[in-house]
């Protein structure tokens, strides 16, 4: 089960305020990191982006790690892009293909997917199994933090901690309720 907090947009904004705490540990807060949560909606040609910065307190520890963390993740997320797109090339020119849909478009769509399945999903469950704080880290690189996952809505914006002490202070601290999902 996930803890599930909806911010409510009050005249065109996202009014909280956090615990003086860190949100991952709940030790003082050292850091304030900005921290943005967006959506997007509409077609093609009238797409409409919302997004809110909010500021989100960390200690110094889990300020450092959630900048090392989601650099390293990025890094060997462009490394399997970089391998993944060469490696089409390669079979490619093995396979003498010579469509352009299939170099231009398959290929990179099949890298990009394995790209974001090795290097995003499965280094994040094969190194989180081993270390707790990159399990913590948000299932998107995107919407959070490490130990804050942000979903945003068109009127709405949704939290889950991993500190279930600090989810509680959060919504007590706000007025708001904790709503549980399931997974």
């Amino acid at each position: 089960m996930t803890d599930l907090i909806k911010i409510p947009m009050v005249d065109g904004k996202f009014n909280v305020s956090f615990p003086g705490k860190c949100v991952y540990c709940g030790k003082p807060q050292e850091f304030i990191v900005p921290i943005t949560a967006s959506h997007s909606s509409g077609g093609r040609y009238n797409r409409i982006r919302q997004s809110a910065t909010f500021q989100v307190p960390y200690c110094q520890e889990h300020s450092q790690s959630n900048k090392k963390y989601r650099t390293w993740l990025g890094a060997i997320f462009f490394v399997c892009l970089a391998f993944s797109c060469a490696a089409q090339l390669m079979i490619s020119f093995a396979l003498d293909l010579q469509e352009t849909f299939q170099i231009c478009v398959l290929g990179p769509a099949l890298a990009l997917a394995f790209a974001f399945l090795v290097g995003n999903l499965g280094v994040r469950k094969v190194w989180g199994s081993f270390d707790q704080t990159v399990a913590d880290l948000p299932r998107s690189a995107v919407d959070g933090g490490l130990g804050l996952e942000m979903a945003m809505g068109t009127d709405t914006v949704g939290f889950s901690f991993s500190n279930d002490i600090i989810a509680q202070e959060f919504a007590r601290l706000n007025g708001l309720t904790i709503e549980y999902v399931n997974d």
